[in-house]
């Protein structure tokens, strides 16, 4: 008998309480008018402003001063003259970007001619170009 009794006990309670919470949510009473009296209070003063088109401006005023970096001492690979400039004043530059461009000398040790007589070195120069193998001065140094 308890193996009938006990479970037909517990599914009665559970319809009973599955009708209950059926009425509660979807039949509320109807001589229950009273409502709560929901007010704050506190009235608070809220500015609103009607929607319009109109331009915006996106401008930023920003007070400050530009300062230099600190002077940077470049040197040369190789001994020579300055041949050219390749950038102005105040230009900006990026990192390999040649800033000048060197004339290399180089002195021929003194040869001797065919009828035995010493000549005096020759003078040979060169100018380094741009280029895959030229010697240059950079922004990245």
């Amino acid at each position: 008998m308890k193996r009938f009794v006990w479970p037909a006990l517990k599914a009665l309670i559970a319809v009973i309480v599955a009708i209950a919470l059926v009425k509660i949510a979807f039949f509320p009473s109807q001589n229950d008018s009273a409502t709560a009296d929901i007010s704050p209070g506190y009235a608070a003063n809220v500015n609103t402003v009607t929607v319009a088109k109109g331009n915006i401006a996106n401008k930023i005023d920003v007070k400050g001063r530009i300062v230099q970096d600190a002077t940077v001492e470049v040197q040369a690979d190789l001994a020579g003259v300055v041949d050219s400039v390749a950038v102005e004043k105040d230009a900006q530059v990026s990192a390999g970007d040649p800033l000048l461009y060197i004339k290399h000398t180089e002195t021929q040790n003194p040869t001797t001619s065919t009828d035995g007589r010493a000549t005096s070195p020759r003078h040979r120069s060169r100018t380094r170009s741009p280029g895959p193998r030229s010697t240059r001065l950079s922004a990245a140094r």
